[in-house]
């Protein structure tokens, strides 16, 4: 299995926490440079098939990490192993790949993705075996405390659960094979703000922006199957100051 962390070339602080925090894992982590969405001309993505004719909803930041997700896929997809994707900001719990490595050997080849961390400043939507589908919200304050990730890192716990996933924000940490790069390519692209995404366990709906829109709208629609683990397995910050992607969509908006 390859194990790959997006990052932008010049985040080496994030680069540096990454280490830092997942330095005793069993695993080779390799770092792909992330696209960097300010330099890249929408209309090649256009005529590649990548962006929708006309869409302005992805700023540049959550446009490079998009592009940065599918480049990894299509590397999946043309290869034999599965993946294992981390975005750059991700603490892993200590007994990480104690868990995570009996779930993917059991339950990957049923799935398209297996979700091992997601965003906690938004719903996560499971759905039991009783078909019935829970909307968990977080309470973030513990994640606030100085040293809080270094005790994360450090952490080792009881066994997550696996459960049908319907909806969830932050492509933080997931698994995937060939096979399902392959369903992902054709489910997620291009990008694009025409469909809404009906926000579970809330009374409103959304435009995609990002590739965890895409994601979910795909979910929505029923093209893609996948499962998220309870707890999860690995955190992050999501602190929209210092995102790379959320920082450069907010800028955007204001404009």
């Amino acid at each position: 299995m390859k194990t790959i962390v997006i990052s932008l070339p010049h985040r080496v602080d994030r680069r540096d926490t990454f280490e830092a925090w997942n330095k005793t894992q069993p695993l080779a982590f390799s770092f792909l440079p992330a696209a960097e969405g300010d330099r890249i001309a929408r209309h090649r993505l256009i005529e590649s098939g990548l962006l929708d004719e006309g869409e302005y909803n992805f700023g540049p930041g959550a446009l490079g990490n998009a592009l940065s997700h599918a480049a990894i896929w299509r590397n999946c997809a043309e290869g034999t192993e599965p993946y294992l994707i981390f975005e750059d900001d991700a603490c892993l719990r200590g007994d990480f790949w104690k868990h995570a490595k009996p779930i993917l050997e059991r339950n990957l080849a049923a799935c398209d993705v297996i979700v091992l961390g997601y965003n906690t400043d938004s719903v996560v939507a499971l759905r039991g075996s009783d078909g019935v589908v829970s909307a968990m919200r977080f309470d973030e304050t513990v994640k606030k405390r100085p040293g809080y990730f270094e005790s994360y890192s450090r952490l080792h716990d009881v066994r997550p659960n696996l459960f049908r996933c319907v909806q969830f924000w932050g492509l933080l940490a997931y698994a995937i094979t060939p096979a399902s790069a392959k369903v992902l390519l054709s489910t997620c692209l291009p990008l694009s703000s025409r469909e809404e995404v009906t926000l579970i366990g809330e009374d409103r709906v959304i435009r995609p922006y990002g590739m965890d829109s895409m994601f979910n709208l795909a979910l929505q629609k029923g093209m893609i199957r996948a499962a998220a683990c309870y707890p999860a397995l690995a955190l992050g910050p999501n602190n929209q100051m210092t995102s790379d992607i959320q920082t450069t969509v907010n800028i955007q908006l204001a404009c």
